[in-house]
């Protein structure tokens, strides 16, 4: 699953507003890649993602996955399984300018490229 969504207000760093003003649109928005992983495969991509971005902000948040069993999965438990399963993960989120490239593409999209290639479940991207 991915989401791309275009934000209608914000700043950054130096404090100028951006707004959603039609010819201004897709001027100078940061981008915000964001996907969970587990520690073990995220410490392999890390070195990566961290050439990639580059001088972008990395950020890394241990959290707690909790999902409801498949149906399927339900009919063959025992009567004291969970209906629920939980599992650690990490959340990692890369903030990045929509201007930022990687080998004459847009960053995003490399970033987006090189997750899917290795693996991970799914990418949201967040534009604004």
């Amino acid at each position: 699953m991915a989401t791309a969504i275009r934000g209608i207000a914000g700043f950054g760093a130096d404090h100028h507003l951006h707004t959603i003003v039609i010819e201004r649109l897709t001027e100078n928005l940061p981008i915000k890649v964001q996907f969970l992983e587990s520690e073990e495969k995220l410490a392999d991509l890390l070195p990566e993602l961290c050439r990639m971005v580059g001088t972008g902000l990395i950020e890394i948040e241990n959290t707690v996955v909790d999902k409801p069993r498949r149906p399927a999965d339900r009919r063959r438990a025992e009567p004291d399984q969970p209906l629920r399963s939980s599992t650690t993960a990490q959340f990692l989120r890369i903030c990045i300018n929509d201007r930022d490239m990687w080998r004459g593409r847009p960053l995003y999209q490399a970033l987006v490229e090189c997750l899917r290639a290795n693996g991970v479940a799914g990418v949201t991207v967040f534009q604004g």
